[in-house]
């Protein structure tokens, strides 16, 4: 089973200031990548409220919409981990004429497709320099089996 690279907690010293901002009262804690995946790396006082508002809005439509079935699946970390539905809505077409509807399948078998951005590793986890461009490429990515042998009936899954 997958399980979240280990890295050990890191305590940046405080910023003092909204790092997307610069506004330098009222800050919070600022995680490097998102606790929802995995993020154990913090930057305090980091983030003015305004701006960590607008990134937990962002945060929550990535986290939730797009990789919620890939996170479920993993167990990944969750402030709401008891929330979790157990059956997610899959839209179908249950035959070609057919309306698309929806159908509540079992999370465990849950279909899922991320698409994810192919970037270099930063220069700070790997201690190069990079000169010029980085430039990135979209893989797409499914678990391996998780759509083999899935059966759609109009009485779910």
């Amino acid at each position: 089973m997958f399980q979240l690279p280990l890295h050990s907690d890191r305590r940046y010293p405080p910023e003092n200031r909204c790092i997307y901002c610069g506004y330098e009262d009222a800050l919070t804690d600022e995680h490097i990548v998102p606790l929802g995946l995995g993020g154990r790396w913090l930057l305090p006082k980091a983030s003015c409220r305004p701006c960590a508002a607008i990134t937990a809005t962002f945060e929550g439509v990535v986290l939730r919409a797009m990789l919620g079935p890939l996170r479920m699946y993993y167990s990944m970390p969750s402030r709401r981990k008891k929330q979790r539905p157990e059956k997610l809505p899959l839209k179908v077409k249950l035959t070609p004429d057919a309306d698309f509807s929806f159908i509540e399948v079992a999370q465990e078998i849950y279909p899922f497709l991320i698409l994810f951005p192919n970037l270099a590793m930063p220069d700070e986890l790997t201690g190069n320099v990079t000169e010029g461009e980085r430039g990135a490429k979209v893989k797409a990515r499914s678990h391996p089996g998780r759509l083999r042998g899935l059966r759609l009936s109009s009485s779910g899954l």
